[in-house]
C-alpha cells in the first residue's frame, strides 16, 4: 500500500494538494498582484430557482469578487440580465468587454484586451477563446475554454442519482444496460471530442510564447487525457500550486469532481485560490490572485 501511493503521489497530490502554508505577501508583492474569476454562469438562469428582487444573484457575485479577469463560460453580452444597476457596474467596471457566439465564452477586462483570432472546428457544445491583455505592462495570452459536456439528458441524471443512492443495492439488468448503452456511451463520445480539443489547444499554445493563463470549464478532472495534454505545454495548476485539499467545482447531480480548471505559465505564479460557495450556477466559480516575478515599467491599469 505504501508503495502504491509513493508511485502515485504524484497525481493524488493534483487532486488533493497539501499546501499546509499561504505565502505572505509583502507591500512589495501586493503591489505585483492581479485576480482572476472564471466561472460557468449557466446563462446566468438560477439553478436554485432563487430570483431576488434586487436582481441576479450570479451577476452580483462576480461584482462582489472585483476580479481584475473575469472569464465567463455559457454566458452571453449580459442584454436582460439581472437589474440595469448591475448592468450598468458591469459596464463601469470593466471597460473591455469580448463576447463570443461559439460555446458563450466572455472575458470583462479591466486592463486593455483584444481577441485573438482563433478558427476551430464545430465541435458543438465546445470551444475555446484567447485574448492579448496587458497586465500592468506585462503581456499576456489569456484562454477562456469550454471543453466538450457530457450531453447527458433528465433520464440520463435520474438514473445516476438513482444507481448513486445512498442506500447499497443491486442494479437491474436493465439499468446497468441502459448505463451502458446510454451514460457510457456518451462519456465515450465526449472523451474522444475533448481529446481533440485538447490537442487542439495545445497545438495554439506552441504558437503562444511567454506568460499564458488558461482557464475555464473542462468539463474533465484533473489527471485526465484532456487536462494533461493542456498542461504538458509547461502550464502550472493553479489550484494545485497553492490551495490545501480536494475541492469539487460542479455542483448538480451528484456529479461532485472539480472540472473547472485554472493553468497558467511564464513571469508569473498563483499565490492564493478559493472556490466560491454560491449555487445560482450548476458550477461553483475559482478566484485566484497570481503575483508577477518583477514589476513592469509600465504599472497603470488601462
Amino acid at each position: 500500500s505504501v508503495a502504491v501511493l509513493v508511485a502515485c503521489i504524484g497525481p493524488i497530490l493534483t487532486i488533493s494538494p497539501l499546501n499546509f502554508t499561504s505565502r505572505s505577501l509583502s507591500t512589495d508583492d501586493e503591489s505585483r498582484t492581479f485576480t482572476l474569476l472564471t466561472y460557468n454562469v449557466y446563462n446566468f438562469r438560477d439553478n436554485q430557482g432563487v430570483n431576488p428582487e434586487w436582481g441576479n444573484r450570479t451577476l452580483s457575485y462576480i461584482l462582489s469578487t472585483d476580479a481584475d479577469i473575469v472569464c465567463l463560460q455559457e454566458s452571453s453580452n449580459l442584454n436582460g440580465v439581472g437589474k440595469k444597476a448591475q448592468r450598468d457596474s458591469i459596464n463601469s467596471r470593466y471597460p473591455y468587454r469580448l463576447y463570443s457566439n461559439r460555446s458563450g465564452e466572455v472575458l470583462l477586462s479591466k486592463y486593455h484586451a483584444t481577441e485573438i483570432d482563433t478558427p476551430q472546428p464545430d465541435w458543438g457544445s465546445g470551444s475555446f477563446c484567447a485574448y492579448d491583455v496587458e497586465v500592468e505592462g506585462h503581456e499576456v495570452t489569456v484562454v477562456n475554454c469550454h471543453l466538450q459536456s457530457i450531453g447527458l439528458t433528465d433520464d440520463d441524471k435520474e438514473l445516476y442519482r438513482e444507481l448513486t443512492d445512498k442506500e447499497l443495492r443491486n442494479p437491474s439488468r436493465s439499468e446497468l444496460s441502459k448505463v451502458k448503452n446510454g451514460i457510457v456511451t456518451k462519456l465515450l463520445a465526449a472523451f474522444r471530442i475533448r481529446a481533440q480539443q485538447a490537442r487542439y489547444i495545445k497545438e495554439f499554445l506552441a504558437t503562444r510564447k511567454g506568460n499564458v493563463i488558461l482557464v475555464g470549464d473542462f468539463n474533465d478532472v484533473p489527471g485526465s487525457y484532456a487536462y494533461r495534454t493542456i498542461k504538458s505545454d509547461g502550464l502550472k495548476d493553479a489550484y494545485s500550486e497553492c490551495a490545501f485539499g480536494p475541492t469539487v467545482t460542479y455542483n448538480d447531480n451528484r456529479f461532485y469532481f472539480r472540472i473547472d480548471q485554472m493553468l497558467y505559465r511564464g513571469d508569473l505564479e498563483a499565490v492564493r485560490i478559493k472556490r466560491g460557495d454560491l449555487r445560482s450556477s450548476d458550477h461553483y466559480p475559482l478566484f485566484a490572485t497570481l503575483l508577477w516575478d518583477t514589476a513592469a515599467a509600465d504599472t497603470i491599469k488601462r
